[in-house]
């Protein structure tokens, strides 16, 4: 019994093998150069980490109209106050943007003088006044004003200040002579004069500097247009207070003007005369310098002197002219205007009648 269990069990074993050698092999495609394994012995990088990124949709890429809007109700960005960590109030602080803005004012006016001067217009910002060691900086000041007292200087250490006078009298000059002793520095300095306070920046460079440096004066030149306007129209009153008090139709305005020889500027717009002196109106402008010198003629042609005096622009004279001449220049080479008194009323004879 055993033995032929046995023998069966060989038997389905044999059978088993036999089946399993008669079945064809399975056939596994070649592998694909993507897949074909890269062999390299150098140590690979680890491969970076890939995000994705989601698309957005076209409707969501424009801001939307409430983004709009907080947007345009943005406001703007302040611009930072340098003097925002001092303890001031806000008059002072505006005190401060006021002066910087005067002291450093761009559009400050410069120009070139005589001899290479450098012009500041005074009073119209603080002029910055550029120094180098081993030169020297000339600040002039206007002629005839003095300096009152010794300058005063922020740094007075590693700047020397020194005076230069030039001239006498009223052509007297005052120079304030600067020298730094380094380069890098930045001060004030103030000058005290008979006239005003000068009021300058001072900073020194390496290698540049300024050498002279003068001023223009702008209040002066109108306060001499005001004291020439002001003694004009003094002059005027005077003269209308002289004119005779009297109505206009009784003025003899029958006088003519004959230009003999040149070209005056002083030629008279208007003669008449009171009964008792001569009234001669010059143009507008007429200075005393260019006024003319009046003569009488008698009738023989020779020149007589007579009385008079310029007052505002009318030569007045202390006559009745029947012929004069105004004559200016020397030597007979100036020039000559001629008046002479004309009838107002002739005889039937052609003799005048008064």
């Amino acid at each position: 019994m055993k033995n032929s269990i046995l023998a069966m069990a060989i038997a389905m074993t044999v059978s088993a093998t036999v089946s399993a050698q008669q079945q064809p092999a399975l056939q596994l495609p070649p592998p694909t150069p993507a897949q074909a394994p890269v062999l390299d012995s150098r140590p690979q990088p680890a491969a970076p980490a890939t995000t994705t990124t989601a698309a957005v949709p076209a409707a969501t890429a424009a801001p939307k109209p409430k983004a709009r809007r907080a947007a345009a109700q943005r406001k703007p960005v302040q611009p930072v106050d340098p003097y925002a960590d001092l303890p001031i109030n806000e008059p002072a602080r505006e005190a401060l943007r006021r002066s910087d803005a005067w002291s450093g004012n761009n559009a400050a006016t410069v120009s070139t003088g005589a001899d290479g001067r450098v012009v500041f217009v005074f009073g119209e910002s603080m002029p910055t006044v550029v120094c180098s060691p081993l030169r020297m900086c000339d600040i002039e000041l206007q002629p005839g004003e003095m300096v009152v007292e010794e300058p005063h200087i922020g740094d007075g250490v590693r700047w020397s200040v020194s005076p230069g006078i030039i001239g006498e009298g009223a052509n007297r000059q005052t120079h304030v002579i600067v020298k730094p002793t380094q380069a890098g520095l930045d001060t004030n300095l103030l000058i005290p004069t008979t006239r005003r306070m000068y009021r300058l920046r001072l900073v020194s460079s390496e290698t540049n500097y300024v050498s002279v440096v003068s001023f223009s004066y702008p209040q002066d030149q109108r306060a001499a247009w005001d004291m020439a306007i002001a003694k004009q129209a003094a002059e005027e009153d005077e003269v209308v207070a002289e004119l005779p008090a009297m109505s206009v139709d009784a003025l003899d305005f029958n006088f003519g003007v004959t230009v003999k020889k040149g070209r005056p500027r002083w030629k008279p717009v208007r003669v008449f005369s009171d009964g008792e002196r001569t009234y001669i109106q010059l143009p507008q402008g007429t200075t005393h310098q260019d006024a003319p010198a009046v003569v009488a003629l008698a009738r023989d042609g020779s020149e007589q002197l007579v009385n008079f005096r310029l007052r505002g622009n009318y030569v007045m004279v202390d006559r009745v002219l029947d012929r004069a001449a105004l004559i200016s220049g020397v030597d007979g080479q100036g020039e000559r205007v001629e008046i002479e008194h004309r009838c107002a009323v002739r005889s039937v004879f052609g003799n005048c009648k008064g």
